[in-house]
């Protein structure tokens, strides 16, 4: 074992010790070798692939570069437009974010925009800040949002002083977003090209008009029963689907509601028997193409009901017949007037009432017309001025929707498919700037990141850069749907799906506002508005009251922290400075909110000024927003 030891203890160093500077310590290998043996006195392995020039690839991996790319770039002129030219600043973009579609097409759009801005010879890029003064003491710590590491997210200044909006999300520290006056004006041109497409492609439409038709009345009355039968009659829903919901609904002992199990999709809804969530359903008519918003009639689901009413034109009120449950729904606890209230508060002009359940009462002309008489007095009275159409239908049995039968000889009006179709056009404000209002965010299949809406005003297509508020992030929406099918363009009305890119899900939530980045929506915490209270309310209103603020798709807490004046009936002032609201008055007040809201002027955009104050699980009062308080 002593040679062991003799090897053991032998310092490598030795080996140095018996040779001259001119021993050759190299040995000969053939050249398949040499390419496996280490170095010493080389590179180290971490700088090998460091070394190599990414211009000069190998064969392998120039193939599936090409491929790669060949892939990457139909797809990213879908949502950068480019020419010949540009082929080259598609292949760097796509290279060095690691063929990152969403990140590449972040890079075009800023080199397009620095492009557009340095041939225009706009010069200088002096910031503007935008900043919300409120009651309530702003933190001290911000944080910017930035697109890349190259560009900060901004929002444009509403005069040429500086002003500074401020806008929370999820609780974080207030994001300060800024824009340079070139580039918004460079929004604001892409903005005014798509809108002038928009326009045009109306102009040269002979097609159907779109109209979106909210089913409203008080719980049980027969909605979804009635709108589940006319999809069945027109045939959107199949014989076998039918059949399927027929046979499980008798399962389930509910054998009545097999055709309101078109629009309840929710195992809930149909377990429970009633609409708990808004159903949304398309189907034509001869002369419009109706979106269908189902909504629940249940006292506890008016929330929803009214982020229906946000997003409608028309209405379609449905009343029992039956003896009692007419009078039920039409008293105070019933929910007949406070639905028509709340549409025609949040700009709902006109309305068709289908008095339901007719079969009951042996179609009685007599009994249909005492109902017709108290709700036309009604309706007229809470500003219904145009024509109403009051149709007696049967869900159950079919009778009146499509097609009028001969069990109502003495009825002369149309069926309920009729009257829908008689529905004038409502206007489309395609030339403001974009807004839309975000009711769900989800992923799709074809879409990916997507958000669901309607768009109160603009034009969008796939391309565009937008703004979410109140987070005060941009985005680029990819691809637009509505009702699964592929849009070139979405305009003012459209209820859709939209695609979106460059942006993380944090940011998009329910209730947010896509808008224009160069007219972005203004988000405040204090506000002055006009408001009728109603009869049903219990309390009079005073400085100080806390309320619930329902503005498009949001429910905010708010309080009231001046009274102005109030109003008689015929607008003039009564009273300044009063001490208290009381029921059935007009009154100018300002409203404070915790948190800063998306509002905008009703006379800019209607939509987005009109709201409905709640309290105690009652409607107290409907107003509209007349200015906005820095």
């Amino acid at each position: 074992m002593s040679r062991h030891r003799n090897v053991r203890n032998r310092a490598y160093s030795y080996e140095y010790d018996e040779y001259d500077e001119d021993y050759e310590d190299d040995t000969p290998h053939s050249p398949s070798t040499e390419q496996y043996l280490y170095q010493r006195n080389g590179q180290s392995l971490h700088s090998v692939e460091d070394s190599a020039s990414p211009n000069t690839p190998n064969d392998s991996s120039t193939i599936l570069d090409n491929d790669i790319l060949n892939q990457c770039i139909p797809q990213l002129k879908a949502i950068v437009s480019a020419n010949q030219s540009q082929e080259s600043q598609f292949i760097d973009a796509l290279r060095s974010t690691n063929y990152n579609l969403d990140q590449a097409a972040i890079i075009l759009l800023e080199q397009e925009t620095s492009e557009t801005i340095s041939s225009n010879n706009v010069s200088g890029t002096k910031l503007q800040k935008c900043t919300e003064s409120s009651t309530i003491q702003t933190p001290t710590s911000t944080q910017t949002v930035a697109l890349t590491s190259s560009q900060t997210t901004t929002l444009p200044p509403e005069n040429p002083s500086e002003t500074l909006i401020e806008s929370t999300t999820l609780g974080n520290p207030p994001l300060k977003v800024t824009l340079s006056e070139s580039k918004r004006l460079t929004y604001q041109k892409a903005e005014e090209t798509t809108q002038q497409q928009a326009l045009r492609l109306e102009s040269l439409k002979t097609n159907k008009v779109r109209i979106n038709l909210i089913v409203i009345g008080h719980v049980d009355a027969g909605k979804s029963t009635i709108m589940g039968h006319l999809l069945f009659q027109l045939g959107y829903v199949s014989p076998k689907l039918m059949h399927k919901y027929e046979k499980e609904s008798k399962i389930a002992g509910k054998s009545s509601f097999k055709y309101a199990w078109v629009t309840d999709a929710d195992q809930e809804e149909r377990a429970r028997g009633v609409t708990m969530d808004i159903g949304l359903k398309f189907f034509e008519t001869a002369s419009k193409c109706v979106t269908l918003l189902d909504a629940p009639g249940h006292k506890d689901f008016i929330p929803k009901m009214i982020t229906g009413a946000t997003q409608a034109d028309v209405a379609l009120l449905v009343v029992p017949a039956s003896t009692g449950a007419f009078e039920g729904a039409f008293e105070n606890s019933g929910q007949t007037k406070e639905h028509t209230l709340l549409i025609k508060s949040l700009g709902v002009t006109q309305i068709i009432v289908a008095i339901n359940k007719m079969d009951t009462i042996a179609w009685d002309p007599i009994r249909y017309q005492s109902i017709v008489d108290s709700l036309k007095t009604y309706l007229q009275r809470v500003g219904f001025r145009k024509h109403i159409s009051f149709v007696p239908v049967s869900g159950i049995l079919g009778t009146n929707l499509s097609a009028l039968s001969e069990v109502s000889r003495w009825y002369e009006g149309p069926s309920l498919l009729q009257a829908i179709d008689e529905f004038s056009a409502p206007q489309r404000p395609i030339s403001k700037p974009f807004r839309m209002g975000i009711t769900d965010v989800s992923k799709s299949l074809t879409l990916g990141q997507c958000v669901s809406g309607r768009i109160y005003t603009g034009a969008v297509a796939p391309g565009s850069s937008l703004m979410v508020m109140p987070a005060g992030m941009t985005l680029i929406v990819k691809a637009i749907e509505m009702d699964g099918k592929a849009l070139k363009m979405a305009i003012a009305g459209d209820i859709v799906d939209i695609g979106v890119s460059g942006i993380d899900a944090m940011y998009l939530t329910s209730g947010s506002i896509l808008c224009s980045i160069s007219h972005p929506i203004k988000c405040v915490k204090r506000f002055q508005a006009k408001i009728v209270t109603m009869s049903e309310m219990q309390v009079p209103l005073i400085k100080g009251s806390s309320v619930i603020l329902y503005l498009h798709h949001i429910d905010e807490p708010a309080f009231l922290t001046h009274l102005v004046s109030i109003f008689d009936k015929n607008g003039n002032l009564q009273k300044k400075r009063p001490r208290c609201i009381p029921r059935d008055t007009s009154a100018l007040v300002e409203i404070s909110t915790q948190r800063a809201i998306c509002i905008e002027l009703s006379t800019d955009f209607r939509a987005l000024g009109r709201f409905a104050i709640r309290d105690r699980g009652n409607t107290i009062a409907a107003g509209i927003v007349m200015s906005i308080m820095s």
